[in-house]
């Protein structure tokens, strides 16, 4: 959605912060410019870039910081090079290091624009040439300004869930729970995470739970918690096997078949409701 030129790609990356897309104007002009440095290769003033060299080595370091050991075509993923867990780990302390091959984006960019003005000696040319890629940029660029548009002026998401019904439910509640709770950043799987990212379908919980000041076991987080989310879900297994449910919780379950099998189990030793399609649970006082 963020270009009008290669549209309809699969991907197979999660992250997107820091998602960085030259543009097909800037892909054409870096061409243009590897084909000019090539063909002046001998007259370029090397003496006159060596000012440019740290902008060199920082823009490369921050590049070698971004990228993944992940390689993929489309949703192919070629090969998953192993890495040192330090290394992992290091990277790990800058959230969402797709930021840094920005640096060696507008340097590219850069390079195209100074590659054309001081190789192209025909001021008309270069300007043809420039107007012409700007264009291309545009019109390539025009998909992702108006996504971003849309996204920014598009009206606030309507109102999910019935307020009185959840009034009743949550009364002396002190906590949601989810069943199972999951870890939003890591690559987690399965009918249950499906189920709760379809429609982001935990949001309106999470947005009760903060209007009712109730606790939850589940956030959005910018790293990921995957221990804490298996002990948590090693915890709620426990706890319904033992059919000892906490008095004041409401256990919201992804899936059906969880609380049909729930409810066959604890019959009327529980509440059962499915409420604005959530399938819920509580404890009899």
């Amino acid at each position: 959605d963020m270009t009008g030129v290669f549209t309809n790609r699969p991907f197979i990356a999660f992250e997107r912060e820091g998602f960085n897309y030259l543009g097909s104007g800037v892909i054409i002009g870096l061409v243009i410019a590897v084909a000019l440095l090539a063909v002046n290769f001998r007259r370029i003033p090397w003496s006159k870039l060596s000012s440019f060299v740290p902008l060199l080595v920082l823009s490369v370091f921050f590049y070698l910081n971004s990228i993944s050991n992940q390689v993929a075509v489309g949703r192919r993923e070629i090969v998953d090079i192993p890495l040192p867990s330090f290394l992992l780990e290091v990277r790990q302390i800058f959230r969402t290091a797709e930021r840094f091959v920005w640096l060696l984006s507008y340097s590219l960019v850069l390079l195209v624009v100074a590659s054309v003005v001081y190789w192209v000696r025909s001021i008309r040319i270069a300007t043809a040439i420039l107007g012409v890629l700007l264009a291309i940029q545009i019109v390539d660029s025009s998909a992702g300004i108006a996504e971003s548009r849309r996204a920014l002026h598009q009206q606030s998401s309507v109102k999910t869930l019935s307020e009185e019904s959840w009034e009743r439910v949550v009364a002396g509640r002190s906590e949601i729970v989810f069943v199972p709770t999951f870890d939003f950043i890591s690559d987690s799987d399965g009918p249950e995470v499906e189920s709760w990212l379809e429609n982001s379908r935990f949001f309106p919980l999470l947005k009760l739970a903060a209007r009712k000041d109730l606790a939850t076991n589940f956030s959005v987080t910018g790293r990921p918690v995957t221990g804490l989310v298996e002990a948590e879900n090693m915890r709620l297994d426990r706890e319904l096997e033992s059919g000892k449910l906490h008095k004041t919780s409401i256990f919201v379950f992804a899936i059906r078949e969880s609380w049909d099998e729930m409810r066959t189990r604890l019959g009327d030793k529980a509440h059962f409701e499915i409420l604005d399609g959530y399938f819920i649970m509580y404890s009899k006082p």
